[in-house]
């Protein structure tokens, strides 16, 4: 079984396109060269948007429309080039 936190952000009204929706980490320092953001996500819906996960505002992962009704994993391998990075998670609708 697994445990953890979740983040619940609704896609249907009273959101309009254009709406946005950001989980943004502190200032992070990097340990090593290589590391991986591991999350699950779900996206079922006809008005599921655009989820986006950026590193230092550039975006290593996107899903886009609706992904169908379960909960599927996503694990994010990533290279890091500066010594301190942020981690964003960015839904737009």
């Amino acid at each position: 079984m697994l445990t953890g936190y979740y983040v619940y952000t609704e896609a249907s009204s009273p959101r309009k396109r254009g709406d946005i929706a950001a989980l943004i980490t502190p200032l992070l320092v990097r340990k090593g060269p290589f590391g991986c953001i591991r999350f699950w996500y779900h996206m079922w819906g006809s008005g599921m948007g655009q989820l986006q996960v950026q590193i230092n505002k550039v975006i290593l992962w996107k899903k886009t429309g609706n992904q169908g009704n379960s909960w599927k994993e996503a694990a994010i391998p990533f290279q890091l080039h500066k010594l301190y990075y942020r981690v964003s998670s960015i839904y737009v609708l």
